[in-house]
């Protein structure tokens, strides 16, 4: 991975990277308050030979006591000095627990001790380590050599009395907070790469960079449905994002006139329907004669999302039960026709390859400045690769964090292995990042111009009424296995 791919992941990954670091920073915040807090007091004891008077015997004594020293540490956390102090201060303790609560060391090229003694009260404490500081000096006493008049030949002497702490030593909860965010940092920068390498979801452009060389023309905010389209919401996000792809199809198939768009995607559910009405009415918009087809004769979902009738459509057309004119109905404001899937055949791949398809494609192209068709998912069925020859192109529509890489894959490679054009991605279902650009529709029944925030007019959503300017043939409720045989191949 380059550093462009790390900074990309920790982009994506951002979310979990910061749960992860607020995670180790209430866990050692947590565990910092629960913890009991220690005080640590501490005394010094100084160790000496006091005979001799000359330099010479006071350099020996203190080389003889620095010597020595290091065996008196030893001798600190021993039983014979801490049990005089056990039961000196009638301590409900053992010996070995009372070691474990001294800190015992030696100041490096002297021959002083540091007596160290913690405990939750700073009282105790002070009194643990003068104790044992205490009784230290008493044992080396008692155990070093004796000169000819039975006297000691090292001496200690408590040179520093502990006093009570005034501030506990521990937790330090500033440190351990700071610990514990760097550590939940790590942890989660390293749990952010491991994601990455285990999930093969299309989050963004820059995985489909990595499948395919066919661009990104367009990302449609999560939460865009077609009652946007329906309700005249024309300043929604997700309408901006269509209108991006409407004007990224009129640079790309600009050799392609009159142009055939087919709108696909790898798997049901990535809202390839909703992308071909909603582009269907952008480009009407743009004041061309639009054709919108329902050609997903297995789930059909055109008639309904523009509340129109889908008994007759494509397929009553397909088996010469009705003509083309007598099937066709107009939609919205914008002069978009729309072809009905019609009656659901049991035989749609085979209508779909059909010479009758191919001319009803031939007279739609014809007729129309945009054809724009809405097909089934690519990897579950097999029949909108069967349009290729009588398309322009395809777009294909990816659901952000729906589909894998390896059915994406599949997917091109379905339209790869029948020479179908790509023209490009459409993102699907992206987190909408952007700010608000700040203009309003202006209201143009409002005689005094523009005004203030307080005084702007509401803009209702009105439902669009379908205009059906055509006639359209008799119902035709089932379309049976004989009546579909009569369409020629």
């Amino acid at each position: 991975m380059q550093l462009t791919d790390h900074l990309r992941v920790l982009r994506r990954r951002w979310i979990l990277i910061a749960v992860i670091a607020v995670f180790g920073v209430v866990c050692a915040g947590g565990a910092s308050l629960l913890s009991t807090p220690q005080y640590d007091a501490k005394s010094i004891v100084y160790f000496s030979l006091p005979n001799g008077t000359s330099g010479l015997d006071l350099q020996a004594g203190s080389s003889y006591a620095q010597s020595q020293v290091e065996s008196y540490a030893e001798l600190a956390t021993t039983p014979a000095v801490l049990e005089p102090v056990i039961t000196q201060y009638a301590l409900t303790t053992s010996s070995n627990a009372l070691a474990g609560a001294l800190s015992i060391t030696v100041v490096q090229g002297t021959s002083l001790i540091s007596v160290v003694a913690s405990d939750p009260s700073p009282a105790r404490a002070a009194l643990l380590s003068n104790a044992v500081a205490d009784s230290l000096g008493r044992q080396v006493t008692a155990f070093s050599p004796r000169d000819t008049a039975d006297k000691a030949s090292v001496t200690a002497r408590i040179v520093t009395q502990a006093k009570k702490p005034m501030a506990p030593s521990s937790p330090k909860t500033k440190r351990n907070v700071i610990a514990g965010l760097l550590g939940g940092l790590l942890i989660g920068v390293v749990a952010a790469v491991l994601r990455e390498m285990t999930d093969t979801r299309l989050l963004d452009a820059e995985d489909v960079k990595e499948l395919t060389n066919a661009p990104v023309i367009g990302r449609v905010v999560s939460g865009f449905t077609a009652n946007d389209v329906a309700l005249r919401n024309v300043y929604s996000p997700g309408m901006e994002g269509i209108r991006r792809v409407r004007t990224n199809l009129k640079f790309l198939g600009v050799e392609q006139r009159p142009l055939a768009v087919a709108i696909t995607s790898a798997l049901s559910g990535e809202g390839k329907s909703t992308i071909a009405v909603s582009l269907a009415h952008a480009l009407g918009e743009s004041g061309q004669s639009v054709l919108l087809i329902d050609a997903d004769l297995r789930r059909p979902a055109v008639g309904r999302m523009t509340n129109l009738d889908d008994s007759v459509g494509l397929t009553t057309v397909l088996i010469g039960a009705v003509e083309l004119d007598d099937a066709l109905q107009s939609w919205g404001t914008t002069g978009v026709d729309v072809l009905a899937a019609g009656a659901v055949p049991p035989n749609p791949s085979e209508l779909l390859e059909s010479q009758a398809m191919e001319r009803l494609m031939k007279e739609a192209r014809a007729r129309y400045d945009v054809v724009v068709i809405d097909t089934a998912p690519l990897v579950p069925v097999v029949e909108s690769a069967a349009l290729a020859r009588m398309v322009s192109g395809y777009v294909l529509v990816a659901r952000s964090g729906a589909v894998r890489s390896q059915e994406f894959a599949e997917a091109l490679s379905t339209l790869e292995n029948v020479d179908g054009r790509v023209y490009g991605v459409v993102l699907n279902g992206v987190a909408d990042r952007r700010t608000p650009y700040g203009y309003h529709p202006v209201d143009h029944d409002d005689a005094s111009g523009p005004t203030s925030r307080g005084s702007r007019r509401e803009h209702k959503d009105v439902p669009v009424a379908p205009q059906q300017t055509r006639s359209r043939a008799k119902r035709i409720p089932v379309i049976s296995g004989s009546t579909a045989a009569r369409v020629t191949h």
